[in-house]
């Protein structure tokens, strides 16, 4: 097994990304179709990374993010059969990488951190910044990649 990791659009990939949205935060975290589905994935600007796991010839979508012209990255997450695996990492590294060349540097790189996650994107550089709130009945705290 081996993992491929691909910056793309909404429009070439929406069915992958909308099912492991909808396993993850829906189905599993209970996050509200409302709240999931804001309306700014289909959006020009919107850059999405998807994860497959490659066997042979099979390509199994299994992880997913995104990054918004405000500078935000966001709706981050991977199937839990696949979790622990440094998947996210690579998400998240594709997601950095894709600034890094195209954003707009004076736009900072910020997100919305579970709190649960917070370790996690600690160990990319960002750092918390503020309370914490809640977003989707789930408390979060936002974080700004340390310059």
């Amino acid at each position: 097994m081996s993992i491929e990791v691909y910056c793309t659009s909404w429009e070439g990939h929406h069915h992958e990304i909308s099912h492991i949205r909808r396993n993850v935060f829906i189905e599993e975290q209970g996050v509200s179709e409302h709240d999931e589905w804001d309306g700014v994935d289909a959006l020009p600007s919107t850059i999405h990374v998807l994860a497959y796991k490659t066997e042979g010839d099979l390509r199994t979508p299994i992880g997913t993010a995104r990054y918004l012209e405000s500078g935000q990255i966001g709706r981050m997450c991977v199937l839990k059969a696949y979790r622990n695996q440094g998947i996210g990492g690579q998400l998240l590294s594709a997601l950095l990488d894709h600034c890094e060349q195209y954003r707009e540097t004076s736009v900072p790189i910020f997100l919305n951190a579970q709190l649960t996650a917070i370790g996690f994107y600690k160990k990319f550089g960002f750092i918390t910044q503020g309370d914490v709130f809640d977003d989707a009945g789930i408390d979060h705290k936002k974080m700004v990649l340390n310059p």
